[in-house]
């Protein structure tokens, strides 16, 4: 095993604790509303774990990206985590795993979220495609950036769904102030 390997695999467990412990420390407060949408971002960084790693292994040299960039991977990917626990802290006690609107919860405009809707999965997203970037293969980050973005798009729907039932006009001026996922694009 390399360093490299070593390194993203460590970073990788520790990212898990720390999503246990978010999810832990979570309280199932409100009506599920989740449509399945848990499963979708599952499913879409599931796929996106395997395709990366089989699309890295198939990629040739044609596909390999210089050592620098598994190191830059490691970068995004402690950026990524960083960002969406600060993200996941900023919401607090409103945060949960699936999607839920609590009775009595305020519409956090603060923090990350002054402009990004949904700034914890922008950093799920930017950690994954950080791992994928330590396979220096350009072709497993275009795979996992591809899958995981569909789940966490399509929990994005049923969440925007869900808050914009709750806060009704005021969702919607706060949506027409703010990105979604990702500044300029999304």
């Amino acid at each position: 095993m390399t360093r490299l390997n070593l390194v993203t695999n460590l970073l990788l467990a520790a990212w898990v604790v720390l999503e246990l412990g978010a999810a832990l420390r979570s309280r199932a407060e409100g009506t599920l509303q989740d449509r399945g949408s848990f499963w979708a971002v599952g499913l879409g960084v599931g796929l996106g774990l395997v395709g990366a790693d089989a699309a890295a292994a198939q990629a040739g040299p044609a596909g390999r990206l210089p050592a620098w960039a598994g190191w830059a991977g490691v970068g995004l990917l402690v950026a990524g985590v960083a960002f969406r626990h600060y993200a996941i802290g900023v919401l607090g006690r409103n945060f949960t795993p699936r999607v839920r609107i609590r009775p009595g919860q305020p519409l956090i405009q603060h923090g990350p979220y002054r402009f990004l809707r949904h700034p914890s999965y922008t950093g799920g997203w930017l950690a994954l495609v950080g791992t994928a970037l330590t396979l220096r293969s350009w072709p497993a980050v275009l795979v996992m950036a591809g899958f995981s973005l569909w789940g966490f798009a399509r929990r994005i729907r049923v969440e925007e769904a869900a808050l914009a039932a709750a806060f009704g006009s005021r969702y919607e001026q706060y949506r027409r102030r703010s990105w979604r996922m990702i500044p300029f694009v999304f």
